[in-house]
């Protein structure tokens, strides 16, 4: 017998669904209405970037955009054919490591404005990476799979603290690198998900 996979969507897994065979099949699980209102916004943001720049002449800033889009667009059908609650079964410790390498990276070779030193930046990239961008989405899904773990043991005090924990140690570089508008994000991810 096959094994379910947790990727179905919880009417298909009630009706007994088996995992889907081919790529084109679990494709075929995306939520279409979401994938076309995100590629129209991203569509108008790139037009709104032309218009912008249109006068100076300068396109630079509309193949940027257009090549992140495309990046952005493999990514999310990389993502969707991965079993996501599998991935962070057994990769959650090594992601939110990563989170906190590259957070703690930012301290040492991170640039900004003043003492903010909240973005990285490469002489071979034309743009500048901002890894709490990164870690917002490693944090939610590291999160999750800790809150997935204690569900039934939330009212104890050892279990609120090592919550508090796991967000304190990535709030709190985001904080050391300046960039206090990002940490407040990371409070306020972290209490809509406790709550």
């Amino acid at each position: 017998a096959k094994r379910e996979v947790s990727y179905l969507p919880r009417y298909a897994k009630k009706s007994g669904a088996r995992a889907p065979d081919s790529i084109a099949a679990r494709l075929s699980y995306l939520d279409m209405p979401c994938v076309i209102l995100a590629l129209c916004m991203t569509f108008y943001g790139v037009i709104a970037i032309s218009s912008a720049v249109h006068a100076s002449g300068e396109t630079r800033y509309v193949v940027i955009q257009c090549a992140a889009w495309v990046i952005g667009v493999c990514g999310m059908l990389v993502l969707s054919l991965i079993d996501y609650e599998e991935a962070l079964r057994k990769f959650h410790l090594p992601i939110f490591l990563f989170c906190v390498a590259i957070l703690a990276a930012t301290l040492f070779i991170g640039t900004g404005e003043g003492s903010n030193k909240s973005w990285i930046r490469f002489s071979f990239l034309p743009v500048g990476i901002q890894p709490s961008e990164y870690a917002k989405l490693f944090f939610i899904s590291t999160l999750a799979y800790h809150l997935s773990r204690v569900r039934e043991k939330l009212n104890r005090i050892t279990t609120v603290l090592g919550l508090c924990l796991h967000f304190g140690v990535v709030c709190g570089l985001v904080l050391l690198q300046g960039d206090l508008g990002s940490a407040l994000v990371f409070v306020f991810i972290f209490l809509c998900m406790l709550f």
